[in-house]
């Protein structure tokens, strides 16, 4: 399982680039911003056309930050404190402000605070111990997509991977990698 080890770990990192767009207007990243009367909320995403990336049928270079957390892997979920809310708000803000379009994040890092696990089976049995995570996530790209800003939510980080974390065992355990694929990646709240 070592030898695999890697290229799972290189798939659970993956990363899903989004715009969960404002109800009260259109993203276009092409054409910084436009109105417009949506009734609910516009997810889009970025796609490759060729060599190039494109957003809502429309080529976009990306320009932005790493943002890879305000609370180390404690960012969303777990009734996160108004503050770190503010301070990621913050961030979105500032790189709309100074023209980019682009900013990517850390969701579960390692797995330390989110989702939440069993301690003694090591499966996932949550989001998060208190079901804010998705309404977290939520939040910050609606904040992203108001500001004009894509997100790269990047799931987990391999980097600092050790025997007992987590998510070495969702790579290593079909079973538990189950639990998280359905209690947490097809979550209802999701």
């Amino acid at each position: 399982m070592a030898a695999a080890f890697p290229g799972i770990l290189a798939l659970l990192c993956a990363t899903a680039v989004l715009a969960a767009g404002a109800p009260h207007k259109t993203v276009d990243f092409a054409n910084k911003p436009q109105a417009a009367s949506n009734s609910g909320d516009d997810v889009a995403f970025l796609s490759v056309n060729g060599t190039a990336l494109v957003f809502r049928g429309k080529p976009v270079f990306l320009s932005g930050a790493n943002q890879p957390w305000v609370n180390y892997g404690n960012d969303f979920g777990n009734n996160q404190p108004n503050s770190i809310r503010c301070t990621l708000q913050e961030a979105i803000h500032n790189v709309s402000a100074s023209g980019g379009n682009s900013i990517r994040m850390w969701v579960f890092v390692e797995g330390a605070n989110i989702p939440a696990f069993d301690s003694s089976s090591g499966m996932c049995v949550g989001t998060d111990g208190s079901n804010t995570l998705i309404e977290d996530l939520r939040q910050y790209a609606r904040e992203a997509a108001a500001q004009n800003v894509l997100l790269t939510l990047c799931l987990w980080n391999g980097a600092v991977v050790k025997e007992d974390d987590h998510v070495r065992h969702l790579v290593s355990d079909a079973s538990k990698l189950q639990s998280f694929i359905d209690k947490v990646s097809t979550s209802d709240a999701a």
